[in-house]
């Protein structure tokens, strides 16, 4: 069971100034618009990779099956608050982290050894600052706000237009709201269901 102890801020991916300079607007007229637009696709991003990017202080308590190893709900972990296994608090020396996996190792001297019986909970700070964000995370809210942005111009029903001989117009119909694009740069990112 996963409780979130300090939410973030915001859920963005991107900042309004960053998102601005990619797409080349140098005013302040769509800054609203733009703003929502990074929201929304902050959040379709974040579905889409089954799990929550943005940095959260979380407390998980976990029950042991007397393996080494817990697999976090939140990765990457950026720092451990606490640990403590039936009750007991433990040190840094009694466990050891891979921060980018999410995988948290009980040790005994300095072995990988199993957690006890019973519960064990974890409270860490898991996820990505908006400083630290990837940067294919970054280009793929920026490809998703360039698509909104461009949607919100033209009618949405339609599919084609034709102008005689001279132009014919087919909008592109993205899937579950992100393009192909924005799928790619995100596969690395992707939580597989279940886990």
């Amino acid at each position: 069971m996963l409780t979130v102890v300090t939410s973030a801020a915001s859920e963005d991916l991107a900042t309004l100034a960053v998102v601005k300079a990619a797409l080349g607007i140098t005013d302040t007229s769509e800054d609203v618009a733009l703003a929502l637009h990074i929201t929304r696709a902050s959040a379709a991003i974040a579905t889409a990779c089954n799990r929550v990017l943005v940095s959260e202080l979380v407390e998980e308590s976990l029950r042991s099956n007397g393996g080494a190893s817990f697999m976090l709900e939140r990765y990457p972990v950026c720092s451990i608050t606490s640990v403590s296994e039936a009750g007991a608090a433990l040190t840094g020396d009694d466990y050891e982290v891979d921060a980018d996996a999410g995988i948290i190792t009980r040790l005994r001297s300095d072995k990988a050894s199993g957690w006890a019986s019973g519960r064990a909970v974890i409270r860490y700070r898991a996820g990505y600052s908006l400083a630290a964000m990837p940067p294919d995370l970054v280009q793929a809210t920026i490809v998703a706000v360039a698509q909104y942005r461009s949607a919100a111009a033209r009618d949405p029903l339609l599919r084609s237009e034709s102008t005689g001989d001279v132009e014919s117009l087919e909008w592109q119909i993205a899937t579950g709201g992100l393009p192909g694009a924005v799928l790619d740069l995100i596969a690395s990112h992707r939580k597989p269901a279940g886990c």
